[in-house]
């Protein structure tokens, strides 16, 4: 090389402002790329598994909590400290930013990402937002909100017999009960009806107004709520009956049911079934 590594005065070029700035712009844009792919994945997810809490990486959020945490410390660093270039008086600093990126790689590569849904899929529609409100014993009506009814009737008009796709795959959550899998996919739903998944994804957008995961643990809590309501589970514990219903795990029961009633079922039972 034919200029030292160090400046004339001794300090490293590594704490060269422009440096310094570039790399802050670097971590905020691989963050954001994070941000993105996560939250595709998720979409993905949710139009797709009946199962998407089993599958929401917790250690992907901690991961992106982590990076945050990273970018957020090195701004405050150069804001409480102008002589952030003097290295031994801030080494509390590099501590903390090396045992965040350590635990950004080891987490990330210790953690394969296995999966039902992939990438090289093309995002299914999801543009409708939905809102699930409390409801009690004997209500029949799906619990939702439309939010843009506009959007909402010009959108039906784009498939053929809107409706009647509406009814076939009512169908196979009332008649054929597909809820109790605890591994249900749209495309065991499209298989069924002989269609594409896209399709059954668009009617259960835009006529129930959820997405597939949603849509399919409506049914499972409704199928629950019938089973409480018969006394079973004065029989069988309430996680037994979320399984014969087609939950997968406690917390994600716990999650939706919580979601459906405003409830726990504790205090649903407590509530609407009193001793």
């Amino acid at each position: 090389m034919n200029e030292n590594y160090f400046y004339k005065d001794g300090k490293d070029k590594d704490f060269s402002l422009w440096y310094q700035i570039t790399g802050l712009f670097s971590l905020g844009y691989y963050l954001t790329q994070s941000l993105k792919v996560y939250y595709k994945y998720k979409t993905l997810t949710y139009n797709v598994v009946s199962f998407a809490d089993s599958v929401m990486f917790k250690w992907a959020k901690r991961f992106l909590i982590a990076f945050l945490m990273l970018i957020a410390i090195r701004i405050l660093f150069f804001i409480v400290n102008p002589e952030w270039d003097e290295f031994g008086k801030k080494f509390w600093y590099y501590v903390c930013f090396s045992i965040l990126f350590y635990y950004m790689s080891i987490s990330g590569y210790t953690n394969s990402i296995l999966s039902a849904t992939s990438f090289r899929v093309s995002p299914l529609n999801f543009d409708a937002d939905f809102k699930f409100e409390a409801y009690g014993p004997g209500e029949t009506e799906l619990p939702i909100s439309i939010q843009d009814n506009d959007n909402f009737e010009e959108d039906k008009n784009e498939i053929p017999d809107f409706d009647l796709w509406k009814e076939k795959i009512e169908t196979l959550m009332l008649v054929d009960k597909m809820y109790e899998n605890p591994e249900l996919v749209i495309s065991d739903l499209s298989n069924k009806l002989s269609t594409h998944s896209k399709k059954i994804s668009k009617v259960i957008n835009q006529g129930f107004n959820m997405n597939f995961n949603d849509f399919v643990n409506h049914y499972r809590i409704k199928a629950l709520i019938q089973k409480i309501e018969e006394g079973e589970h004065n029989i069988q514990t309430l996680l037994s009956l979320a399984f014969e219903c087609g939950f997968n795990s406690k917390s994600t029961f716990n999650r939706a049911f919580k979601r459906a009633t405003s409830l726990n079922p504790k205090e649903y039972i407590e509530k609407y079934l009193p001793k």
